[in-house]
């Protein structure tokens, strides 16, 4: 293991090679370190002490020096080229049309016409508080949404070889403090569910539910989304065995719910002839 230099048979050239043992295969490995005709002893024993160095912390040279040559050859791409790879990336995932454009809108609003033209490895915390500064007291919720957005796009760079850090990880430091969720956000009035009992009564007081009613008890007594109930069809629901199955598309998690016994006490279910859609009521199906 060591140094060495090979004689050519053209007279006054060689290859200096380093002989060493990969701390990553284990194997034996001879490196190139040049030709004796370009290069002199010097600059041999100097490549030879990096490529050491290398060693010493666990790394392969020649793996190493192959890497950096695929990322020197490597078109770097802009931000805005990695924002784009990265909506394609996650597109798919998302069952809503809407909810997959509000992806990259933020970006294309905020940080697409100016920072987004430069290669991602050449960008710094400043160029993306320069961007979030403006926007992030007076626009929060968007503002958190733009730094989520360059946060991901940044990390798929660095997953990429792109870039050697994200540099939003530290961002905190140059930003205020917002004022949170709770100081911003008014909820709509709910019924403590102490208050259920009542509830109950005054939906169920009437001789003839309304279909809205009828849509709140249905909601109540399944724990379900508004837009679950409201888009509910007889054909999901198998009566007999007290289960409504609800289309994966439809919902967030999950595509079963299983009625209790007290909701069978409760409530009747019938399709709709009109438009097939369920409402509540005494019918031949009773849970």
């Amino acid at each position: 293991m060591g140094l060495y230099i090979s004689a050519n048979a053209k007279s006054g050239t060689g290859k200096f090679t380093l002989r060493f043992k990969s701390p990553v295969s284990g194997r034996r490995r001879d490196m190139g370190l040049g030709i004796f005709s370009e290069h002199g002893l010097a600059d041999a024993r100097r490549l030879a002490m990096e490529a050491r160095g290398q060693i010493v912390n666990g790394f392969d040279p020649i793996e190493e020096r192959r890497l950096a040559q695929e990322q020197a050859a490597r078109r770097m791409p802009s931000f805005e080229e990695a924002s784009r790879a990265v909506f394609e990336t996650l597109a798919p995932g998302y069952r809503n049309a809407k909810h997959r454009d509000q992806w990259i809108s933020p970006l294309q609003a905020y940080v697409l016409p100016k920072p987004g033209t430069r290669e991602v490895n050449s960008l710094t915390i400043g160029d993306f508080a320069q961007v979030l500064k403006p926007i992030w007291l007076d626009k929060e919720e968007t503002a958190k949404r733009v730094k989520q957005r360059c946060e991901s796009v940044m990390i798929w760079s660095v997953a990429h070889r792109s870039c050697d850090v994200n540099p939003l990880s530290a961002m905190k430091a140059l930003l205020p403090k917002q004022r949170g969720t709770a100081d911003r956000v008014q909820h709509h009035p709910a019924a403590p569910w102490r208050n259920m009992p009542e509830l109950i009564s005054t939906l169920t007081g009437q001789n003839k539910l309304s279909i809205s009613r009828q849509a709140l008890l249905f909601l109540i007594l399944t724990a379900a989304r508004s837009g679950e109930v409201r888009g509910a069809i007889g054909d999901g629901i198998d009566f007999d065995a007290a289960i409504w199955t609800i289309p994966a598309e439809r919902m967030k998690g999950g595509n079963r719910i299983v009625f209790r016994p007290r909701d069978k006490r409760l409530i009747y279910l019938r399709p709709n002839r009109l438009c097939g859609l369920v409402a509540i009521g005494s019918s031949r199906h009773a849970l």
